[in-house]
């Protein structure tokens, strides 16, 4: 409480003050200037002052807006300007000069911000209680109150998201392909390498052209893959063995070639490519 009555006592003794209280009617100069500093702090714009910010400034308006007659107030921000207690702007503007010494600007704004927020929930909670009693029976909530809740629950959603990525020990993801839309690790391009040689890259382009010229999207691309490179093995396993069923009639395979079926070839092709996938084993696969 002293430290109140200090500072306003130490505005009176103030020789700018003192000035303005020596002029005639000095006591509604005075008065004029504690106006002005009000309005600056609830603008909080630097310590400018106007009616309203987006139109054209007006004494007329500016007068409006602390209860003065306009021709008093030119002639106070006249001898305001003359005491260097206001300065005007390009537009015309007058603004507190060192107004930072009068109010914390930093400090206006959180209370401004959080002015409104207190507004915005009590209209908020003021809409609930308007309801209806069948509304609140089954639980209807306002249209805002929901967005804040949903808001609320995509940042958890979020923030564990983050978490889970952040520990996975899977190796990073990382474009290829000619239109850099295959979402594969260099680890897993490399077994392929390993197992099918030139073909493995052919098929990684042969998916990026397929996404890129029919839309189409994968959950995994790395699965894609694997499928794709099996379902060729497969076809290459049946083209391998000659159809001489026609000559030999049914069987004639097994008995051109002894015990050797085509199914043997695409179970041994299924069961390579399969080992190739599981990213997690740590064995080689067979050759």
């Amino acid at each position: 409480m002293d430290k109140w009555i200090k500072l306003s006592m130490s505005v009176f003794e103030n020789r700018k003050i003192k000035r303005l209280l020596a002029m005639p009617d000095g006591d509604h100069l005075v008065i004029i200037w504690f106006k002005l500093l009000c309005l600056a702090g609830k603008l909080a714009d630097g310590g400018l002052v106007y009616f309203l910010k987006d139109e054209e400034y007006l004494d007329e308006d500016l007068a409006f807006a602390i209860e003065e007659n306009s021709e008093t107030l030119r002639r106070a921000l006249s001898l305001f300007e003359r005491l260097s207690m206001i300065v005007i702007t390009e537009n015309g503007i007058p603004r507190v000069k060192n107004f930072s010494d009068f109010q914390s600007i930093e400090e206006l704004r959180a209370i401004r911000e959080g002015a409104k927020n207190t507004k915005r929930f009590l209209r908020i909670e003021r809409r609930a209680e308007l309801s209806s009693e069948k509304e609140r029976a089954d639980g209807a909530e306002s249209k805002e109150i929901n967005i804040i809740k949903e808001h609320i629950k995509q940042d958890q959603i979020r923030g564990e998201r983050e978490k889970i990525e952040a520990a996975s020990d899977s190796p990073p993801k990382t474009p290829h392909g000619e239109h850099k839309n295959v979402m594969i690790s260099d680890d897993f391009l490399n077994k392929l390498r390993e197992k099918h040689g030139e073909g493995a890259d052919e098929m990684v382009e042969k998916l990026s052209l397929y996404m890129a010229s029919t839309g189409a999207e994968y959950a995994n691309h790395e699965a894609t893959l694997c499928l794709w490179l099996l379902r060729d093995a497969n076809q290459a396993a049946k083209s391998a063995v000659p159809n001489y069923s026609a000559k030999s009639g049914k069987g004639g395979n097994k008995e051109r070639f002894g015990n050797f079926d085509a199914s043997d070839a695409f179970n041994l092709a299924m069961e390579r490519s399969l080992k190739l996938c599981d990213s997690d084993s740590k064995e080689k696969p067979p050759a």
